[in-house]
């Protein structure tokens, strides 16, 4: 479905009432949880909708949409589901129209799949959203006097950082108990969303004023209003930028808390986002940087929390091995003693001119018989050419630089557990994600010094792994909040009672120096470790993107199965006539090319031989209530044994690869 522009409109003055004007009589089923609310339509409206709803304690359990590529991703946590699933699962639950353009269309169409009148809402029928949603004007009224104000910083600006800006603005000005007010410092207005200039104040910095600002520790915060003076500062940009920026800001802005927002450990695929927010500083003046120590000497497990932090590692353990991509390459190099991973990351230590002089300085201080495997970060390939790497393996031969790496995502947390040790900066996901594997880090101000002797020191140190244990128990059940609203969103950034707290403590300890106790647990740590696990096993089979030539070899594939399945088509051969499918209820596992011919045929009138009831990819196995009664067609081919695997774990024995069908 096309997506509607959000258009500005008028909400009643007793905001307590906003969801009884929306439900209506259904909202005590709904409020219940004896109804479940299904969002018709994946436009701005239901995913402006869907937020609201969750801002009100109430979860929707699915979208539906009638475009196929968008079917069975998850948006703030909510699936989407096909059609066909509505139609078998869901004729009793609340059906939320949530499109103006179509809205009378999908009515007539769920009318005539025999959907109760009753219990069809359309955005038409309610003014408040009749024409798009303003989150600032759902404000909730509060009768509190505390009064916060906040300074949000970034730059460069950049997309996916303004979306968990947003989000969270609009989670603290639903905190009913204080009276946020928010300020928003940027350079690229083209990446805001259009109501951000009704959700802060919004000032604009230019390439000059962040030059003289870096350089001089002056410029455009002179130019700030005298009115504004922020109890919190939050900021995030480019690391070479955050060293320099954030002694600035602290000068500046004295007597507030400057808070530096990172990804944590465990941010990108498979593991589920999640983010830290520091009032120390950013790198290696981070909260982590300064109190590693005593984190380690005052933290001690008790025998529940060793076991659930054992179980933990060895499931990403597990994960990782059997999802990395990298198990040939390494074996050619299994005569090194040890390996390394040095990752070239966007930060250059200030003590040399480039990466290649960082590299040679590494490998001057290895022993030859521990290779050292590099890897860039894919915005920064070009620093370093395959002509330097060369040169640099001429004189060092334990140098291992492998271009196999850059054909996929995120390669060198992959690469962990293929490794000894890594060597890195504080801060540094790769640093944290190495406690889950029980390898060394060696930070890049250790190499800077350091002899020979020291860096053999380093890496054949006993077992650290009691004290590594705890930090990195420390740091997952404390340390970092979850950017997901997979679980509904409690104890995440989406929750406005927890998100305001944690904001409130942050304040509180800071201001008072008492930062080894600034960080509390954020949940129990058993529901904390079971999300991660539960998420990492939700990620696609691939969770990371296949290599050029295997992705060229899937597609042709999939363009081959079409080309068949047409084929027969005009033969006059359909698949619902298929013998191996006469009347059974039908379940397509994949929504690429195949799996959208085959779902619209099976969707038509003029099938009468079987019932389509639903897709399925990877996300959805676990959260799909099998009946026992399924047939599921996999099409994609070239991962069907693993799929067949799965779906025989939840208890699905007629499974079906397309090829037998069609060829």
């Amino acid at each position: 479905m096309d997506e509607e522009q959000s258009k500005t409109i008028d909400v009643p003055d007793n905001n307590e009432d906003v969801m009884s004007l929306i439900f209506g009589e259904h909202l005590e089923d709904v409020l219940n949880g004896l109804s479940k609310v299904i969002l018709y339509g994946f436009g701005i409206m239901g995913k402006d909708l869907c937020r609201l709803l969750q801002l009100y304690n109430i979860i929707p359990a699915y979208f539906c949409d009638d475009n196929l590529s968008k079917i069975e991703t998850i948006y703030f946590g909510v699936p989407v589901i096909s059609f066909a699933e509505l139609k078998y699962r869901y004729h009793n639950h609340i059906i939320l129209v949530s499109t103006n353009k179509y809205s009378d269309e999908i009515y007539r169409e769920l009318l005539n799949n025999d959907f109760p009148s009753d219990r069809i809402i359309t955005s038409s029928t309610i003014p408040i959203i009749e024409n798009g949603i303003n989150f600032k004007k759902f404000i909730p009224k509060k009768d509190s006097k505390k009064n916060r104000n906040i300074l949000i910083m970034h730059y460069p600006v950049h997309e996916g950082w303004v979306s968990v800006y947003r989000q969270i603005i609009i989670t603290l000005l639903y905190c009913k108990e204080i009276n946020y007010k928010f300020s928003f410092l940027y350079n690229d207005r083209n990446v805001l969303p259009k109501d951000m200039l009704d959700l802060a104040d919004i000032y604009t910095l230019t390439d000059e004023d962040l030059h003289n600002l870096r350089e001089y520790g002056e410029g455009f915060l002179g130019k700030l209003p005298d009115s504004l003076k922020p109890d919190i500062v939050i900021y995030i940009g480019c690391i070479p930028i955050n060293i320099e920026i954030d002694l600035h800001l602290r000068q500046h802005f004295a007597n507030s808390v400057v808070m530096v927002m990172e990804g944590s450990l465990i941010t990108r695929v498979p593991y589920e986002p999640m983010l830290c927010i520091d009032p120390i500083g950013c790198t290696t003046f981070a909260y982590i940087s300064k109190y590693w120590s005593q984190i380690e000497q005052k933290f001690i497990l008790n025998s529940d929390q060793k076991g659930k932090i054992a179980w933990l590692k060895n499931s990403v353990k597990e994960y990782i091995l059997e999802t990395s991509p990298f198990h040939e390459t390494f074996e050619k190099y299994k005569d090194f003693e040890k390996i390394i991973l040095l990752p070239l990351s966007i930060y250059v230590p200030p003590e040399y001119y480039d990466y290649y002089s960082y590299v040679e300085t590494v490998l001057h201080c290895m022993p030859k018989n521990i290779g050292v495997i590099v890897t860039v970060h894919p915005i920064f390939r070009e620093s370093i050419s395959n002509h330097q790497f060369e040169c640099l393996k001429t004189e060092y031969p334990n140098l291992i630089h492998e271009e196999i790496v850059y054909e996929y995502t995120f390669s060198s947390q992959y690469l962990l557990p293929h490794v000894n040790g890594v060597i890195t900066y504080f801060n540094s996901s790769l640093t944290y994600q190495a406690l889950l594997f029980d390898i060394e880090v060696i930070h890049v101000d250790q190499i800077i010094s350091s002899e020979l002797p020291n860096i053999k020191k380093l890496f054949f140190e006993q077992n650290k792994s009691q004290k590594n244990d705890s930090l990195l128990f420390w740091l997952l059940s404390r340390y970092s909040i979850f950017y997901s609203m997979r679980r509904g969103g409690k104890n995440s950034v989406y929750d406005n009672v927890f998100l305001s707290r944690f904001f409130e403590n942050t304040l509180e300890y800071t201001k008072r120096g008492d930062f080894l106790n600034l960080y509390q647990e954020i949940e129990p740590y058993e529901i904390c470790f079971d999300k991660i696990v539960s998420y990492m096993h939700g990620t696609p089979i691939r969770n990371i993107p296949p290599s050029l030539d295997e992705t060229y070899q899937n597609t042709m594939t999939q363009y081959a199965i079409v080309a068949k399945y047409t084929e027969n088509l005009q033969k006059g051969v359909e698949l619902n006539s298929h013998e191996r499918l006469l009347g059974k209820n039908i379940l397509i596992y994949g929504m690429g090319t195949p799996g959208k011919t085959i779902y619209r045929d099976l969707m038509k009138k003029s099938n009468v031989h079987c019932k389509l009831i639903g897709v399925l990819n990877s996300d959805s196995i676990d959260r799909y209530e099998f009946k026992g009664d399924e047939c599921v067609i996999v099409t994609p081919t070239y991962d069907f044994d693993l799929i067949e695997m799965k779906l025989r774990e939840k208890g699905v024995t007629d499974i079906l690869n397309i090829d037998d069908l069609i060829y």
